[in-house]
């Protein structure tokens, strides 16, 4: 997943912010080193979901605000994840965003696993956009009869 927005980064010229807990970042910085990546990257611990609200005051309308969250029922999910949808409708609806929902491993991380991980999410992601673009066309021509 740190490569693709990587790879996003570097196609668009952005520079990243990466907030999130100590252990997250020190292992998206490991990537990012590991890859070369020229990138204007920053690394900002954020702990506390409870105030999500802060982003608010961070973004700009131009900023494309990406969430890698975690399924319910997994270590990593925390209750206030809940709220994400209520969030982004109310207070985000002039942002561009995404939320991502990676594979959760349930063993032991290693790196053959998220790239494996990371190469199913993107698969999944573009059969979900195409399906999206069909659905969109549909509709398009329904409103021309």
């Amino acid at each position: 997943m740190v490569a693709k927005i990587t790879l996003l980064s570097q196609e668009s010229g952005m520079k990243v912010g990466f907030h999130g807990m100590g252990a997250t970042l020190a292992a998206i910085q490991s990537v990012a080193q590991r890859d070369n990546s020229n990138l204007q990257t920053s690394y900002n611990e954020f702990n506390n979901w409870d105030d999500f609200l802060i982003f608010t005051r961070e973004l700009n309308t131009n900023d494309l605000f990406v969430i890698i969250s975690s399924r319910k029922g997994y270590n990593s999910y925390l209750p206030q994840f809940n709220k994400l949808p209520y969030y982004l409708t109310n207070y985000f609806n002039k942002l561009s965003y995404i939320i991502l929902y990676p594979e959760q491993l349930e063993t032991g991380i290693n790196m053959s696993d998220i790239q494996q991980a990371d190469g199913k999410l993107i698969e999944t992601l573009s059969e979900q956009i195409g399906a999206i673009n069909k659905a969109g066309k549909y509709l398009r021509n329904l409103w021309k009869k």
